[in-house]
């Protein structure tokens, strides 16, 4: 008998499933490198679920993008997704100076996507 097959009543049944995500990181395909950063292993395969890394910036760097990707089947093979994120280099902006009848207010200064409020 052929394996993943069973002979019921005269006639063989081929067993299959057919899952949305990999069974295991061998089954996925390289994960993607990203300049200025790496990724590790965040969980390994599970049933019903593929695994999924976890990319990291060097210093200097922030991440733009998603930070966690999964491996699944998509139309037919597998795949990460989303797409891979950027590590973009910290660019400190200039310091915002005093404000004249008022003030500002924001929590630590100041990286591109800071928040700073005028009061």
């Amino acid at each position: 008998m052929q394996a993943g097959c069973r002979k019921v009543l005269g006639v063989f049944l081929a067993l299959q499933f057919l899952s949305s995500v990999a069974s295991s990181p061998l089954d996925c395909p390289d994960v993607p490198v990203i300049s200025n950063g790496s990724y590790f292993l965040l969980r390994d395969s599970s049933p019903g679920e593929g695994p999924i890394v976890r990319y990291e910036c060097d210093e200097g760097f922030f991440l733009k993008g998603d930070q966690d990707l999964t491996c699944v089947l998509k139309d037919g093979s597998l795949q990460w997704i989303p797409g891979p994120p950027m590590c973009q280099e910290k660019l400190d902006c200039p310091h915002l100076g005093s404000l004249k009848n008022g003030y500002i207010e924001h929590d630590g200064c100041c990286a591109p996507g800071d928040v700073v409020e005028f009061f």
